[in-house]
């Protein structure tokens, strides 16, 4: 299998907003669906926690959670921060985490990044054996420097940033413009470059439709016929001279018309280019400047717009005229750079530069009506040739072709590269603060935590996880399903009181807490303290606690040093005169807890209108992949099945109506309801059965429907499930975020119906909507259904084949693990330090101190040792620096110590092959030792110096 780690930062930073990101985004996703045999890791950077969301949630069901790792790297690291070497560091720090990774191949979506941000890019500073790929624009700002490379930073920035796309093994070229600008300006470029071109998103497509959004929009700005241009606000877009050409239109045309201008400007913008337009004659209303609008209503615009104009002076690809020609618009744009590639109409270019050669090609097209309907049809064939699915395969076949068998190296032995020290005979690190190595250590740490280095991984972590264990509960089905990958390191904090028993009991349990509003609690933050726990897991569902009691327990252990981590299976408040907890109770704990686990975008959003916004993450429920022993259900029959509990707001009563009228109209069905009596104390469940059973005889059903109302395990539900042709969900409301139940029809590999509620969100790409809730429309739903598997309809396949992915990107064990690095990463980073003693303060036997550096001075023996420090029981890191002068083979010797010499913690050589010296060393302590010390020794023909070295706890 091809390990191929994809670094989407270029989604993180302001790129998200304009081409690159779109572009980034949904290369990738075609990507991730062509080879099962390629594994992808998307790593994320961790600044940017408000992006991360909005990633994963586009990710969702085709990337697994565990495949996208957030890497970290200290604050202040843009150019405009001014701490290049920290910068430096950073840079390093990133790569040592991708290469802990263990790629085939690296692909930076983009490599220019970084001037005003701290997205960290760059290419083989760390391990030069491993290929990286990067994504080519263009080379614009090299082209355009007095506009883009005005000031020494950005000259900087673009000019290491450039050297680092020459290091790459594989350029990805957005168009052939710009694989052959690229090759013109920098001739000895030794690797490949392979034009994989565009695509475009499948909404983009014609659609004349007048939507409420559309309505708004054009009733807002006087709308009727325009003319539409969406880009940026930078001077290269050639704004003012589309609205300069739009004023030399002669006024029996230009009358007709507005001018349409999308894109993320800022109010300075708009009124410079306002005030231009009142200069050349136009009137204020005639230009609308519609600012960042929904893909949905850009959709509308570019379909119903009369001419779509694009004056750019350069581009790499100009993704959107492919966006506006697959929704049919007339398109004209400029003779420049890649765009006549693009456009494949010669006839419809102009000079960007000429206002009125721009002017004049507006009128020969707003004028000739048939010309637009033959650009317009002619439009929608060309943008067919850019698809991400071709763009995916050429990109993954030049992948593919630049991966290079691999080097094993001992990553802890040496690091090759003299930039991690910047000049090799001052030392990065002497320029450094103490207050940034310990960001870095702290990064290190928490990096080699994320990419599971072996070292991390080793002490099995005590998390407490506060559930329903073991009860007639869904939560407790999904703790107990989550965590039995993890089974060793769960300490289950169970109610004093089980909900509903009668689950089979599979793990100790520790019962120290009550169910609903009257519980405060202490017995679990009594049983975390006695246990000495790492973190603690907390299931919240409205009616488990009272929320006052439960903000506190967060509140105290928070404060108490304990890693708090919370899932919310519910964001909506039930009705007031239902129940007393509020989330707004809950959240201002909820800010304060290390992470909030929700299922749905829609969580995230809800907890962000409360100010929860920056420790949420979004992580899916989760599915059971049982193994398929071979049932197959009847090809002939028409069997429905259901499944979950037997409640009034799961639908079943309606199903059974549903029957009733298939029946009647000749297209009747079986049922199969999978679905267990409660066995709650009011009685609720078993009435609801009782009703059933009584409609099933009064529709005369009862040789079509059979009732499973016994608890069973879930594998046995799978199996039932499976028989059937068809798994419904006919709820009727929920306030979950996402229904548990489904995942176990999902897992019966059978096609899925629901209901079209918000519960099924996350599922609604791999399941079937039904048009509607009432018995009648289930009954429509259910038999088109029916009736389209039994003719084999080829659409299922579709959904099929994105269940089946879903069903692997979902399983348990995949987020668990992801859950789990999250809070060993958490536990990691606590307490980081640094021992960085002075080298003056060290005794030497056979060196001399020169300029604050320690020099071997030819004769054999102990160089140095120290500094006698006393270290607690966890995981370390040693890195030394130094420079070496040898010109024939000489020897040196790390050796850590502790209690005087009498025990080895390791002993490793020094590298004197290369000037650079530095060692990287990971090390563990698993109880507290006296006298730690550090030892380097030499031979009598070594000649090198000992910069310093620092010794970091994560």
């Amino acid at each position: 299998m091809t390990r191929i780690v994809v670094d989407l930062q270029s989604c993180q930073s302001g790129s998200r907003k304009g081409g690159i990101g779109r572009y980034s985004l949904d290369l990738f996703k075609a990507m991730v669906q062509l080879d099962r045999s390629v594994e992808y890791v998307v790593i994320l950077n961790g600044l940017f926690a408000d992006t991360i969301q909005p990633i994963v949630a586009d990710l969702a069901g085709i990337v697994p959670m565990d495949n996208i790792r957030i890497f970290d790297v200290p604050q202040g690291v843009s150019y405009f921060d001014n701490r290049r070497q920290l910068t430096i560091a950073a840079e390093i720090v990133r790569e040592k985490f991708i290469a802990d990774l263990a790629p085939d191949i690296v692909h930076v979506t983009s490599v220019i990044e970084g001037l005003g941000e701290p997205i960290v890019t760059s290419v083989n500073l760390y391990d030069r054996n491993v290929p990286v790929a990067a994504t080519l624009y263009d080379l614009i700002p090299f082209k355009y420097s007095e506009i883009y490379l005005n000031d020494y930073v950005s000259r900087q920035h673009y000019a290491d940033k450039v050297n680092y796309l020459k290091q790459a093994s594989l350029l990805l070229s957005i168009s052939d413009y710009s694989a052959f600008e690229f090759k013109d300006i920098f001739p000895d470029y030794a690797g490949s470059i392979v034009n994989i071109r565009g695509g475009v998103d499948p909404r983009f497509k014609p659609d004349k439709t007048s939507s409420r959004d559309f309505k708004v929009f054009k009733t807002a700005h006087g709308l009727n016929r325009f003319i539409l241009y969406t880009a940026s606000y930078d001077q290269r877009k050639n704004q003012a001279r589309l609205i300069e050409a739009f004023g030399l239109l002669p006024p029996d045309l230009r009358n007709q018309y507005k001018l349409v201008l999308v894109g993320n400007g800022w109010p300075d913008i708009y009124k410079r280019l306002a005030e231009f337009a009142l200069d050349k004659g136009l009137r204020a209303d005639q230009i609308v400047f519609a600012g960042h609008i929904s893909d949905a209503l850009l959709i509308r615009l570019y379909s119903n717009c009369d001419l779509f104009v694009f004056p750019s002076l350069a581009e790499g690809l100009g993704l959107p005229i492919i966006e506006a020609m697959a929704c049919g618009a007339p398109t004209i744009a400029s003779n420049t750079t890649c765009l006549p590639e693009v456009v494949g109409d010669r006839s419809a270019l102009f000079d960007p530069a000429k206002s009125a050669n721009i002017a004049e090609k507006m009128e020969s097209v707003l004028r000739d009506e048939g010309r637009r309907a033959r650009m317009s049809e002619a439009a929608i064939a060309h943008a067919a040739t850019f698809n991400w699915q071709d763009s995916a395969q050429r990109a993954l076949a030049a992948l593919k072709s630049a991966v290079k068998p691999k080097i094993t190296l001992d990553v802890n032995e040496t690091i090759t590269s003299e930039r991690f020290y910047g000049d090799v005979s001052s030392g990065l690190s002497k320029t450094l603060s103490d207050r940034e190595l310990t960001q870095i250590a702290a990064s290190l740490c928490s990096n080699e935590v994320e990419a599971e280095v072996d070292w991390t991984t080793r002490s099995p972590l005590r998390v407490g996880w506060v559930s329903t264990w073991f009860s007639r509960c869904g939560i407790a089905a999904y703790s107990e399903h989550l965590t039995e990958p993890v089974a060793d390191s769960i300490i289950r904090l169970a109610p004093n009181d089980p909900v509903n028993s009668g689950a089979v009991l599979k793990h100790s349990i520790v019962r120290c807490w009550s169910l609903g509003t009257t519980d405060n609690l202490s017995g679990v933050a009594a049983e975390v303290i006695s246990s000495d726990l790492d973190a603690i897991v907390i299931q919240v569902n409205y009616g488990f606690y009272n929320f006052v009691s439960l903000a506190a327990l967060i509140e105290s252990l928070v404060q108490d040093g304990i890693p708090v981590f919370v899932t919310l299976h519910s964001t909506i408040d039930p009705p007031q005169d239902m129940l007393a907890n509020r989330l707004s109770t809950l959240a201002p704990a909820l800010m304060q807890a290390n992470e909030v686990f929700v299922h749905s975008v829609a969580d995230v959003q809800r907890l962000g209108r409360l100010g929860v916004t920056s420790n949420v993450s979004l992580v899916p429920l989760g599915v059971c992949n049982f193994p398929d022993r071979g049932t197959k259900p009847d090809a002939n029959a028409r069997l429905v099945a259901s499944y979950g509990f037997f409640l009034p707001n799961k639908g079943i009563l309606e199903l059974i109506e549903a029957s009733g009228i298939a029946k009647a109209n000749g297209r009747g069905f079986d049922l199969l309801l999978v679905n267990s009596d409660y066995g709650d104390s009011g009685g609720v469940s078993a009435a609801e059965i009782l009703a059933a059973r009584q409609r099933v005889s009064a529709l005369g059903l009862d040789d079509q429907v059979t009732f499973m109302t016994d608890y069973i395990a879930d594998e046995q539900s799978v199996a039932l499930l499976r028989m059937a042709n068809l798994v419904v969900y006919p709820y009727q409301r929920s306030g979950e975020s996402a229904s548990a139940a489904v995942r176990f029809g999902i897992a019966s590999g059978r096609p899925v119906a629901v209901t079209p509620l918000s519960v099924f969100d996350d599922v609604r790409p791999i399941t079937h909507t039904l048009p509607g809730t009432t018995p009648e429309a289930l009954a429509t739903g259910i038999t088109r259904l029916l009736d389209e598997i039994a003719s084999g309809e080829s659409s299922f396949a579709g959904i099929n084949d994105a269940a089946d992915r879903w069903r692997f990107v979902n399983d348990y064990g995949v987020v668990i693990r992801c859950m789990m690095r999250k809070i060993r990463r958490t536990v990691a980073r606590h307490d980081v330090e640094v021992i960085r003693p002075p080298l003056n303060t060290l005794p030497t036997r056979v060196g001399r101190f020169v300029e604050n550096k320690v020099r071997t001075t030819g004769q054999a023996g102990v160089l140095l040792y120290g500094p006698y420090v006393d270290l607690g029981a966890g995981r370390y890191k040693l890195i030394l620096s130094g420079q070496s002068f040898s010109r024939i083979e000489a020897g040196a010797d790390l050796c850590l110590t502790y209690d005087h010499g009498q025990n080895i913690i390791l002993s490793v050589p020094i590298d004197l092959v290369n000037e650079a010296i530095c060692v990287s060393q990971n090390f563990v302590l698993p109880r507290a030792v006296k006298s730690f010390e550090v030892v380097i020794s030499c031979t009598d023909d070594a000649v090198f110096d000992v910069h310093e070295y620092a010794v970091l706890r994560g």
